[in-house]
């Protein structure tokens, strides 16, 4: 901004002749202190890319960036000493654009590698093992597989495993993307960092650290970020358009040297700066940072501009059903005021997911709570209790449903469900309506995920993926 408004006052004081020499010179020589800065460390990596790909014989786009830096700072200096017309302001714009692109498309690949960091930040840092009757609370890094390792209700899985003991419902929302806690029990295998939700298990460790599945999902992420882009329309005639430069620039000198060396070197000069590569150089990372920006403030967030550029290529998209399309928590999707009066009673002491989608719907519907007692919560089955003097038994019924049954066996249905998310459908019919075939990935149960991909209008369902078969699909 600086060396913009001095340039402007030259500029203008050139224009209609009123500015005092000694004035003119003051903005040269500000102007010069101002660009050194941005020519010698700013411009540093361009510098450093040209001159390592000279080293490898490869003349790539940082070439002819680097030039036309050096030949307007060297001109620009020139023209401060001899009191001529520098471009000073054209080269700290140059760099500056050039930088921000860089910049903003940094940005991505530092946004992935630190959500591969709070990945494997979800794995505890220790572990309670089991060693014939003793109990010993070791670091996670001392566990190998084949340890025995107990988890109560509330805590976080320190290893991938299988169970050996105890029952319990856990919150695998981090692999599958499942909404509704999953009931494990002897054998069921389970993956670090997920979350008992109640009961107790004693887990036989299969992998620990690098080997864990959270691992390798982060490890995914750190890949995606560091990948080398591919090579831009750009990149593949720098090198013609490099030698062709640096040649119309010496024809010239060459032309011109008659007429005077001086002559000849601003001819020379104003060829290079009138041909230095800022639209060429300038058009992919501008491109690519406006359409970055445009999608950060639309909630989304992309890899880079690479990434963002070959989007014009695709023909199917691919959605993740929790939090993508819908909400991403457990609410009621279809119960009788009656019924939820009496499953809110049972459940208002409960701290589980279903428990809480179920009070939550019935404070929503202004339902009044009654007071259930003698209640009885069990592990993977489900609660019962005493509401207005009659048993109640709330139990699973099968995937997003709980089954609500009475002391003369009379059964209600709840069902529930994943909330989609209010512009999901309109999003969906702006895709199709694009051309684009859209399939719905979860890791949920078929007939749920079937339900959801109905209300919003995608094409296809694959269902029951982890996240390592949602890649490879």
């Amino acid at each position: 901004v600086a060396i913009m408004g001095t340039s402007e006052a030259l500029y203008a004081g050139q224009w209609f002749g009123s500015m005092d020499p000694a004035f003119a010179a003051l903005f040269r020589w500000v102007s010069l202190a101002l660009a050194t800065p941005v020519a010698l460390w700013s411009a540093a990596p361009f510098f450093r890319g040209a001159w390592n790909g000279l080293r490898h014989r490869v003349l790539h786009m940082d070439l002819p960036i680097a030039l036309g830096i050096a030949v307007l700072y060297v001109h620009g200096v020139v023209a401060t000493v001899t009191a001529g017309e520098g471009y000073l302001d054209s080269l700290v714009m140059l760099v500056a654009l050039l930088l921000g692109g860089r910049m903003l498309e940094a940005r991505g690949r530092r946004r992935a590698a630190e959500a591969a960091t709070a990945l494997v930040a979800t794995i505890p840092r220790t572990a309670r093992r089991s060693v014939g009757d003793r109990l010993e609370t070791v670091p996670v890094g001392d566990l190998r597989p084949g340890d025995l390792i107990d988890v109560g209700a509330g805590e976080e899985l320190a290893a991938d495993g299988m169970v050996a003991e105890g029952s319990g419902q856990v919150r695998m929302a981090l692999v599958t993307g499942e909404a509704e806690p999953v009931p494990v029990e002897p054998g069921s295998r389970i993956v670090a960092g997920t979350v008992l939700l109640d009961g107790a298990l004693t887990i036989r460790v299969s992998a620990v650290g690098e080997a864990t599945v959270v691992h390798a999902m982060a490890l995914q992420l750190h890949a995606a970020a560091d990948r080398a882009l591919e090579p831009t329309a750009a990149d593949r005639i720098a090198p013609w358009f490099t030698g062709l430069t640096i040649l119309a620039a010496a024809l010239t000198l060459a032309f011109r040297w008659e007429a005077g060396i001086a002559g000849a070197i601003s001819c020379a000069v104003a060829v290079l700066v009138v041909a230095c590569p800022c639209a060429l150089a300038l058009s992919h990372p501008l491109a690519a940072a406006a359409a970055l920006g445009a999608a950060a403030r639309r909630g989304l967030l992309v890899r880079s501009g690479a990434a963002m550029l070959d989007l014009a290529t695709v023909d199917v998209v691919a959605l993740d059903k929790t939090g993508t399309v819908t909400a991403g928590e457990l609410t009621v999707s279809s119960a009788d005021d009656a019924v939820l009066r009496v499953a809110a009673g049972l459940e208002r002491y409960s701290n589980h997911p279903v428990a809480h989608a179920i009070v939550g719907e019935a404070s929503a519907r202004n339902i009044a709570l009654p007071r259930g007692s003698d209640v009885r919560e069990r592990v993977g089955v489900g609660v019962s209790g005493l509401v207005d003097g009659l048993r109640w038994e709330l139990r699973s019924s099968g995937p997003g449903e709980v089954k609500l049954v009475g002391e003369g066996g009379d059964e209600h249905l709840i069902r529930l469900g994943d909330a989609v998310r209010a512009d999901a459908v309109a999003t969906v019919g702006r895709l199709k309506a694009l051309g684009l075939h859209t399939v719905l990935l979860t890791g949920d149960h078929e007939e749920i995920a079937r339900r959801i991909a109905g209300d919003i209008g995608v094409d296809e369902v694959v269902a029951r993926l982890d996240p390592a078969a949602k890649g490879e699909w």
